[in-house]
């Protein structure tokens, strides 16, 4: 679907006028109204490990590992909530899997991303319900230790630009600021998820029809990203993904059970 508001005169009024507003602040600053940014949502969607013994046929595009736990073959995913992450996860064979979109007609790998709904509760609402639609995966959030400057709830604490890490958080990880033109600036929030349930069809839109669903291994995913920026989202949800396992693993031994 398309995702790019049009450029009107307000928009274009409002441009001049954050300008002109802007050197009166004592930081500098911009001013977006409305008809100026697109307010957006998506999540890196993740299949935790699931342990040695689960099978998962495989063929070969552009060189790289195709695991076909796709739409074709929904009966080969396993939800377990048993992680084996026994052995390093920087090695070969890491089993960590991601879920690309494959946009047939323009022959892109893409993450799953898309528009803030009229009266959406949150953009965490957004980013599950987008990856749910364009992958046809039911999925939930993924709790990682994260580098924040939120605060907690209900505590007067002073804004530190270094953040502090947190422990089973699920705000967003990231944002991309796009400026896809003068008076057109689209963000978007990335969050991380994890796939709960078998592939659900019918789930796309009209304008979606040509997207396929497609489970890479973690880094062969992130490598047949079109786009550098997506790429550097996934890399950076992955180490994320990582670095909770490996703490998890500290806590409890070499199987860890996921939150659920």
């Amino acid at each position: 679907m398309s995702d790019q508001p049009p450029h009107s005169s307000a928009a274009s009024t409002a441009s001049s006028y954050s300008a002109s507003v802007g050197s009166a602040s004592k930081f500098p600053y911009t001013l977006l109204l409305s008809p100026e940014f697109l307010v957006c949502a998506g999540s890196i969607l993740f299949k935790l490990p699931a342990g040695p013994s689960s099978t998962r046929p495989s063929t070969t595009v552009n060189g790289l590992t195709r695991l076909w736990s796709l739409r074709t073959s929904p009966n080969n995913l396993n939800t377990s909530t048993v992680l084996d992450v026994s052995s390093d996860d920087e090695e070969p064979g890491d089993p960590l899997q991601i879920c690309l979109i494959h946009h047939l007609r323009k022959k892109e790998y893409l993450l799953s991303k898309g528009r803030k709904d009229l009266f959406e509760d949150s953009l965490l609402t957004t980013a599950m319900r987008e990856t749910y639609e364009e992958t046809g995966y039911p999925c939930k959030p993924v709790p990682v230790t994260l580098t924040t400057r939120a605060p907690v709830p209900g505590k007067d604490i002073k804004d530190n630009p270094a953040g502090r890490p947190v422990h089973d958080c699920i705000e967003p990880f990231a944002i991309t600021i796009r400026n896809v033109a003068p008076g057109n600036v689209k963000l978007i929030h990335w969050f991380i998820s994890e796939v709960t349930g078998e592939f659900q069809p019918g789930t796309l839109m009209p304008s979606e029809s040509s997207f396929r669903s497609c489970w890479f291994e973690a880094d062969e995913a992130v490598q047949l990203l079109t786009y550098e920026h997506d790429r550097e989202v996934a890399r950076q949800a992955l180490r994320l993904v990582r670095e909770e396992l490996k703490r998890r693993r500290k806590l409890t031994g070499n199987v860890v059970t996921a939150k659920r």
